[in-house]
């Protein structure tokens, strides 16, 4: 009797402030390892915002690296911008990928923690 393998469990992975999906997989490396050969599949959105490191300013900002956020605030200011836009992509994404699990690297934990 032929036997069917079980559908792979998907988890999505989200990033940290100024990083994007590609460099959280890459960076990951060790970590996503024991995960080859497993149930296993990880999936690395990009953050909806661009932005730059803290203390950067545009004109400083990695040309080799697109930096992303889940949300943006300003220097100064008690108030964040972007987390309702990215929580409604994050909602739909998940929704339509049917994800079974989330885990977050910085930003991206507070992110998967108010999903």
């Amino acid at each position: 009797a032929a036997t069917t393998a079980a559908p792979k469990l998907k988890v999505l992975c989200l990033h940290g402030y100024s990083q994007n999906g590609a460099v959280l997989r890459d960076r990951s490396g060790g970590f996503r390892k024991p995960f080859k050969k497993s149930r296993f599949e990880l999936s690395y959105p990009d953050g909806l915002f661009g932005c730059t490191k803290d203390g950067e300013d545009e004109q400083e900002a990695d040309a080799d690296l697109e930096r992303r956020a889940w949300w943006r605030g300003h220097a100064g200011q008690a108030t964040y911008v972007g987390w309702d836009e990215s929580h409604a992509s994050l909602c739909e994404l998940w929704e339509r990928e049917q994800f079974d699990g989330i885990i977050g690297f910085s930003q991206g934990a507070a992110a998967a923690a108010m999903l």
